[in-house]
C-alpha cells in the first residue's frame, strides 16, 4: 500500500510589508480581489468584472432553490416580469 500523501498546509502569500494579504498572488481571496474591483470602479467610473446583474442572475437559482426548500413548493421565474409563482 502507498503511503497517504502529507497534508496540504494553508498558506497566505503577505504583501511585501507582512501587513495583509496580497490579493494579486494565486493565495489572494477573492472577495478581497472582488472588493479591490468594486471600489476602483466606484472611483474611475467603469463597469466592475460582476455588475449587479450579472451577480442578480447568478445567485437567483440558488436563492429561490432555498426558499422552495424552507416553504416546500415549487418556484417558477418569469424573467419578463421578473416575478416568481
Amino acid at each position: 500500500m502507498t503511503p497517504a500523501p502529507p497534508p496540504i498546509e494553508a498558506k497566505k502569500d503577505m504583501d511585501a510589508k507582512g501587513m495583509s494579504e496580497d490579493p494579486n498572488s494565486k493565495f489572494g481571496s477573492p472577495t478581497v480581489r472582488h472588493t479591490r474591483n468594486f471600489l476602483d470602479c466606484v472611483k474611475s467610473r467603469q463597469r466592475p468584472a460582476c455588475d449587479i446583474e450579472i451577480g442578480f442572475n447568478s445567485s437567483l437559482p440558488c436563492l429561490l432553490a432555498n426558499l422552495s426548500i424552507r416553504q416546500g413548493k415549487s418556484f417558477v421565474w418569469d424573467g419578463k416580469t421578473a416575478r416568481s409563482t
